[in-house]
């Protein structure tokens, strides 16, 4: 499956694109129970988008302000845009 780069509410996001966390992926609670905390604990906060994967996921380093050395990839539709990539 292969998701477009649209956020919650149909705006266009792309890396380098600041975004908001606003709900947690279905199936999280099938995953190892490390990610599901790192994923509640990112939910409600922005991350710059790093990248999306081949199946449109976007990539964020969550090192900053959730859990050192962590990185998830996340469906553009459980986000919403908060700032545009500054030119």
């Amino acid at each position: 499956m292969f998701y477009e780069p649209y956020d919650k509410n149909g705006n266009k996001v792309n890396i380098g694109d600041w975004v908001r966390l606003v709900e947690i992926p279905t199936g999280i609670d099938t995953m190892p129970e490390e990610t599901q905390i790192v994923f509640n604990k990112a939910l409600g906060k922005t991350f710059k988008i790093e990248n999306f994967d081949e199946y449109g996921l976007a990539e964020f380093d969550l090192s900053k302000k959730v859990a050192k050395l962590n990185t998830i990839w996340v469906e553009p539709i459980f986000l919403l845009l908060s700032r545009k990539k500054r030119k």
